[in-house]
């Protein structure tokens, strides 16, 4: 029985993460779509790469985020090519929130819960939204 379950949450998290790199990567590329939270991110990443570092109010934000994306920007540039490959780890680690999310429930409650929490998080349209490093623009 908990086979099926756990079949089932697996294909909640494969169909998620497909949703999310179409989401993240084709529809809304990093170079076009860049603003907001995720801009200030990947301006302070850039800043980083370039040897820049940090100014005062940098501390207001989570550290985590610009760091992140600073170590591919270091590596590939913070044109084009860093903002792709930082925008696809992004969008490779928003994928495993679903999986993650589905073991630890799996452990934690019974299979068809486990199951229900893969959905919810495979398909919760904020973390498929956030889930890239470009969120759609709002229209003004």
């Amino acid at each position: 029985m908990s086979d099926r379950w756990d079949t089932l949450a697996l294909a909640y998290v494969l169909a998620g993460a497909i949703v999310r790199i179409i989401w993240g990567l084709v529809i809304h590329p990093p170079f076009d779509y860049l603003y907001s939270d995720m801009g200030v991110y990947v301006e302070r990443a850039q800043r980083l790469a370039t040897g820049a570092g940090l100014v005062w109010a940098d501390a207001f934000f989570p550290p985590e985020t610009h760091l992140l994306l600073a170590a591919p920007m270091t590596l590939f540039g913070t044109e084009r090519a860093g903002l792709w490959v930082g925008a696809v780890l992004w969008c490779a680690l928003s994928t495993a929130i679903p999986l993650f999310a589905w073991r630890l429930a799996r452990l934690l409650l019974t299979p068809a819960a486990a199951a229900l929490t893969a959905l919810f998080c495979a398909f919760w349209p904020l973390y498929i939204t956030y889930g890239g490093t470009s969120p759609p623009r709002r229209p003004r």
